[in-house]
């Protein structure tokens, strides 16, 4: 059997991440920290055989993969596929502004289980493959989080059908 190898690289620091800006699919490029980020990335992985090179097409995750194609005579070929999540109306907007406009509000959000398991980790960094693994097949499922400001006090879980909520884990 033929073995495949994936080097999944997240871009460097973007112009909007260096100021906390949700981008999604804003297309702003690296920051000058961001190109040495990505020259680096490339420098560590000079040794590895390559054959292609495939990127979202938005600048940040594009010029990060540009390196890595350049150094092996390849083109980066870039995907729609695989951009960022779109982020609605707060693409662009700082994380500050999206606490200010929707402080003190309850919001409801129809999503799918990957971008919730990715959100979810991303504010509770226990939330891995296995709870990923768990809630696969609970459709539909709702989960609460709880911010005081920009700080995600608690996430709860709803079974629907019974009307129970339980904390995940904070």
């Amino acid at each position: 059997m033929e073995r495949t190898k994936i080097y999944l690289i997240r871009h460097g620091e973007s112009l909007g991440n260096a100021v906390r800006q949700l981008l999604g699919h804003t297309d702003l490029d690296l920051s000058p920290l961001g190109y040495r980020q990505a020259d680096l990335t490339a420098t560590a992985l000079s040794s590895v055989q390559i054959d292609e090179v495939y990127s979202s097409d938005l600048l940040r995750a594009y010029n990060t993969a540009l390196p890595h194609a350049k150094m092996r005579g390849l083109e980066v070929q870039g995907r729609t596929e695989l951009r960022e999540l779109f982020l609605g109306d707060w693409e662009g907007l700082r994380v500050e502004e999206v606490m200010q406009k929707y402080g003190g509000k309850s919001i409801v959000i129809g999503s799918h289980g990957t971008a919730m398991s990715t959100v979810l980790n991303y504010f509770d960094r226990s939330f891995g493959y296995e709870d990923f693994e768990r809630i696969r097949c609970l459709m539909p499922w709702a989960v609460r989080l709880t911010f005081e400001g920009e700080n995600c006090t608690s996430i709860e879980s709803y079974d629907l059908f019974i009307g129970k909520e339980k904390s995940l884990r904070m």
